[in-house]
């Protein structure tokens, strides 16, 4: 291979190399995996906050948005999802770590 041919393949090679895309289930916008929260099921069957996203298993994403997780709140999607609700204390934690106030009582 010519030293021509190898600089276009290095080039190929590090256009193709892109950043991670997710879906928030609840909007359905694709975004950055970065700037999602991700959701995931342990070994246990429970469901947790993932924060850094590394951990292994089923998992979904949600915007680091108030309206999302307002909207996941109230959703049945979110059931669905796993095979199971997802309990009032990981909204408590993702309303933490977004700095909101999601609760149904503060809607009305």
């Amino acid at each position: 291979m010519s030293r021509a041919n190898r600089s276009r393949l290095k080039i190929r090679m590090v256009k193709s190399v892109g950043v991670p895309v997710r879906t928030c289930v609840c909007c359905g916008s694709k975004r950055a995996k970065a700037e999602l929260i991700r959701l995931g099921v342990n070994g246990d069957g429970n469901i947790t906050l993932d924060e850094k996203g590394k951990k292994g298993g089923r998992g979904s994403y949600i915007c680091r948005d108030a309206e999302c997780i307002k909207a996941a709140r109230k959703s049945a999607r979110r059931a669905r999802i796993y095979g199971r609700p997802i309990s009032d204390s990981i909204f408590i934690e993702l309303e933490n770590l977004v700095g909101c106030s999601c609760r149904e009582s503060d809607s009305g």
